[in-house]
């Protein structure tokens, strides 16, 4: 739980840092941003590193003194640590990035492998040590924890999620045939715009649905711990905008909360991959026509619905050929994946 807390730490930093280059503010290696960012990581790095110390002193062999599933969490600190040097020489020599420079700078990207790892232990932890009959409580950090990872996702893409910048209330669908998309104009660029926010759309399914698949294939979760990952979520992917559509963060939260109830009633995984997703976009949807208006035509925004929850469905489908038996109906979970 000290990790998972540590890593909301370091998260807070993350989208802190992201808020001041959207707003242009001057950039610097050392800002406030960074500070809790770099602050955060050595919260998590202590988190792990110190009762690994404590426990060697005491005469256990380094391997035996790791906490359970924690052995690539070092690992991650270790990158982090290493990318941040990078960064450091990186904006040295070639500057500082504006726009998506920054989401796809390769300092940056070492340091999101690092912090990936780092953020990924409490799931690690929580894949040896959790069963179907575990209490709410003890999925509490493995649940935070696949949270930041979902923040962490969807905030190195969101130069394509709709969370930060979407077009369905903007402009509206096209009335023109398909255009050489290579050429510049208008009736181009339009297109460009609808096929960006259709896959937005698909991309953010996708890293919506793969957590929740990941909680249920270990072992059937405690009642209510889907829901709490679903309002943690739902908190991150409105940050992404600075809370403008904070409708979406109402959407995940929904959409997690009818998953706690399928997983209770133990349907199949293409069931609720589907479910979810449909229920996600169609509360979206209604949100962004309550605050904004839906610009886009029925035929666009209803098949971008059906078009994700088939999304969901595939995931789900994938998930079930090696999930757990309590997911596919059983009442226990014997037979599960060593690893995650």
């Amino acid at each position: 739980m000290v990790a998972a807390l540590a890593g909301v730490w370091m998260i807070v930093g993350l989208f802190l840092d992201g808020l001041a280059h959207v707003e242009l503010r001057p950039d610097t290696f050392f800002t406030p941003w960074h500070l809790i960012l770099y602050s955060g990581f050595f919260a998590a790095a202590a988190a792990v590193v110190l009762p690994v110390v404590r426990r060697h002193e005491s005469r256990a062999p380094w391997g035996s003194a790791i906490p359970s599933g924690h052995t690539l969490t070092l690992i991650g600190v270790a990158v982090f640590g290493v990318g941040a040097a990078f960064d450091l020489v990186w904006h040295e020599a070639v500057g500082f990035e504006v726009s998506n420079e920054a989401l796809l700078s390769p300092s940056h990207l070492v340091l999101m492998l690092g912090a990936l790892l780092a953020l990924s232990g409490p799931v690690r932890s929580g894949w040896a040590n959790l069963s179907s009959f575990s209490s709410l409580a003890s999925w509490v950090p493995m649940v935070i924890s696949l949270a930041l990872l979902t923040g962490v996702a969807l905030f190195f893409t969101s130069y394509l999620t709709p969370f930060g910048r979407q077009s369905a209330a903007s402009f509206p669908a096209t009335t023109t045939h398909t255009h050489a998309l290579g050429t510049s104009n208008p009736a181009a660029f339009a297109q460009l715009r609808e096929v960006w926010g259709v896959s937005g759309i698909l991309l953010s399914t996708l890293i919506l649905v793969v957590p929740l698949m990941f909680i249920i294939r270990r072992a059937r979760p405690a009642l209510g711990a889907v829901t709490i990952l679903g309002l943690a979520i739902g908190v991150l992917v409105p940050a992404l905008g600075e809370f403008t559509q904070w409708t979406a963060g109402i959407a995940v939260a929904v959409a997690f909360g009818v998953a706690d109830i399928i997983v209770r009633r133990e349907q199949s995984t293409v069931v609720l991959g589907t479910v979810v997703a449909m229920v996600f976009w169609t509360v979206y949807f209604i949100g962004l026509e309550l605050t904004d208006g839906v610009r886009w035509s029925p035929s666009l925004w209803a098949g971008t619905i059906v078009l994700a929850s088939m999304v969901g469905a595939a995931v789900g489908l994938l998930v079930s050929q090696g999930a757990a038996p309590s997911v596919a109906g059983a009442t226990s979970g014997t037979s599960r994946p060593s690893s995650p």
